[in-house]
């Protein structure tokens, strides 16, 4: 694993290693290592309590199903965005975000969004949040970066936090690998595996992931 691009190796010098209990396969350990401890440090820093109501973009994906099951393991009220047809369990609440007026259904209320989408229409979604909600913004499905006016945040006491590159948040999602695994061996959370292929198939992966039609990580064995 690594935090940069083009890293696909049969070996790899590491500066760091992590246990893997021994009932996880390698293959699914390699599918939740990281955007499971992405999942814990995002739904930590967020500090979601009991009785809150949280907004989770993309959330068929490996990180935004995560974070539905941890915020609803937290006693929070999940809303979910997806693709039509789906699945997300652990949400109470799916909204298509192929409709592009998705955003419009959004209920009122939302005290933490993790936004994982980004694009100039991102900020709209400020207004369905309460006053002192919080946002916390880690990716850019969209392929451009969300315009938020800070007038409009602090004139409602929100708070954005951005976890834009994972250089910055390295050492605090390496420090929730060892506890995201053992969430993962104790059945409450389940590795998102879509597809593994043959390291020689790189190509075909790539396109598996680019098609979107697969839900969860795409895994290549060396």
């Amino acid at each position: 694993m690594s935090f940069t691009g083009g890293a696909y190796a049969e070996l790899v010098a590491a500066s760091r290693y992590t246990l893997v209990p021994e009932v996880i396969s390698a293959e699914h350990a390699v599918a939740a290592a990281v955007p499971a401890s992405m999942a814990v440090v995002l739904v930590r820093t967020a500090n979601v309590v009991e009785g809150e109501s949280v907004l989770v973009e993309a959330a068929s994906g490996a990180i935004g199903g995560y974070l539905a099951r941890l915020a609803k393991e937290r006693g929070a009220r999940v809303v979910a965005t997806a693709g039509a047809g789906k699945p997300v369990p652990d949400a109470d609440e799916v909204l298509d975000h192929n409709d592009p007026d998705w955003r419009q259904e959004v209920p009122e209320g939302i005290d933490v969004l993790f936004e994982s989408v980004g694009g100039p229409r991102a900020a709209e979604l400020t207004t369905k949040l309460v006053p002192r909600g919080r946002i916390l913004a880690y990716g850019l499905l969209s392929g451009e970066f969300p315009t938020y006016s800070v007038a409009a945040l602090a004139g409602r006491g929100l708070t954005l936090i951005g976890f834009g590159g994972l250089d910055a948040y390295a050492e605090d999602v390496a420090a929730a690998r060892a506890e995201a695994l053992g969430l993962v061996a104790g059945g409450t959370l389940t590795p998102v595996l879509d597809r593994t292929y043959p390291l020689a198939d790189v190509a075909a992966a790539h396109a598996r992931v680019e098609s979107r039609e697969g839900v969860g990580k795409v895994v290549l064995i060396p």
